[in-house]
């Protein structure tokens, strides 16, 4: 007999006992002996009804609480896609404004503000598609920039896409200077650099006054790239393979990884 039923009928032969007792004529004598037996059957089962209740008014709090907590959990995970939301548009307006201090700073030549929507297979930092083309004024051989600095320039165009080679591209090379000294020197892109979105500069006379630490930028010269865009700042020498002569290593203004809005420069460039 499991416990329960042993309390069921513990319970009814309780409620029996009493019944008889205060509706028996000798109940004098048998209230005091039936009193005696039954108190202590009272308190016992007393103590197990309000174990009972306590038991349940547990559980009743329990799922209470339980029913809290996954209202606060619920409405923290919609604060957080707020505030991620409120962060993302921040960051949006951020670069936006960047993007437009920069079209500023270019006042005096058209522009178009575009956006990355592919990336070569193999190379994704060194060329890529932009979502602007030959219906916004953009052509071949027109400089790319963002807030950093120098991207690039367009090579093929559609009517609304253009593909853009990024100066640490092996295809890229460009005429700079050393904001410092103004001695003038060469970009070129790198194979054994581009992976790291680094790229060299060459042509370095030996009478020339460039140091680790000087701004590159470009010089004007080569009909593609108007003066004074940041480049990259140099960052090492190093002897080249065969031990004849140097070159330094140039860390771009740009980072490639991390590229959103572009500005285009709608310039009348020649062919390169």
């Amino acid at each position: 007999m499991s416990n329960r039923l042993k309390g069921i009928l513990a319970a009814i032969a309780a409620v029996i006992i009493l019944i008889v007792i205060f509706v028996t004529p000798a109940k004098t004598v048998i209230v005091r002996v039936g009193g005696n037996i039954i108190s202590p059957v009272c308190s016992f089962f007393s103590g197990i009804g309000n174990s009972v209740s306590d038991h349940f008014s547990y559980m009743g709090k329990s799922k209470t609480v339980y029913e809290t907590n996954k209202a606060l959990e619920k409405e923290n995970a919609v604060l957080k896609n707020k505030l991620k939301a409120v962060t993302g548009l921040e960051s949006e307006n951020k670069r936006l404004k960047a993007l437009l201090d920069l079209k500023n700073d270019y006042a005096d030549i058209p522009s178009v503000g575009a956006e990355i929507i592919a990336r070569e297979s193999g190379n994704w930092f060194t060329v890529f598609t932009i979502n602007k083309g030959e219906k916004d004024g953009v052509k071949k051989n027109q400089p790319v920039l963002c807030d950093g600095g120098l991207v690039g320039h367009t090579t093929d165009v559609g009517s609304n896409w253009a593909k853009v080679v990024t100066l640490i591209d092996t295809s890229h090379s460009a005429s700079a200077m050393a904001e410092r000294s103004g001695d003038y020197v060469q970009i070129d892109g790198e194979i054994t650099l581009m992976g790291g979105g680094l790229c060299k500069m060459t042509n370095v006379s030996d009478d020339a006054d460039v140091i680790v630490g000087d701004v590159l930028v470009t010089s004007g010269i080569g009909g593609v790239y108007p003066k004074g865009i940041v480049i990259g700042t140099v960052s090492e020498f190093k002897k080249d393979e065969e031990g004849t002569g140097s070159f330094a290593v140039v860390k771009p203004a740009v980072d490639f990884k991390r590229l959103n809005e572009l500005l285009v420069l709608k310039t009348e460039s020649e062919t390169k």
